[in-house]
């Protein structure tokens, strides 16, 4: 059951991005330098990168798949507002 058609195509491009991100970051580090020290420590840092990259998006796409926007809280009963009209 798919609560949200837009949740697909953003877990898509998250999965894309987790595969193809490091192999990109090992073509780079292979190619920037000639020493494995240094190689190493641009794979390190970079997938270090990619990892708060990715925790970042699925915590952004958890918030929009449950629905943490501006009164969406109010709009689900949870919080019920006070009338305004009185009777006299």
């Amino acid at each position: 059951m798919n609560i949200n058609p837009n949740y697909s195509v953003f877990q898509s491009v998250i999965t894309a991005f987790a595969t193809v991100a490091p192999m990109l970051l090992v073509c780079f580090a292979f190619g920037a330098t000639p020493n494995s020290i240094e190689r190493a420590q641009i794979v390190v840092q970079g997938c270090e990168q990619i990892v708060a990259i990715l925790a970042t998006a699925l915590v952004l796409s958890a918030s929009y798949l449950f629905g943490f926007k501006k009164g969406v809280i109010a709009m689900n009963g949870a919080v019920d507002s006070v009338s305004t009209t009185s009777v006299a």
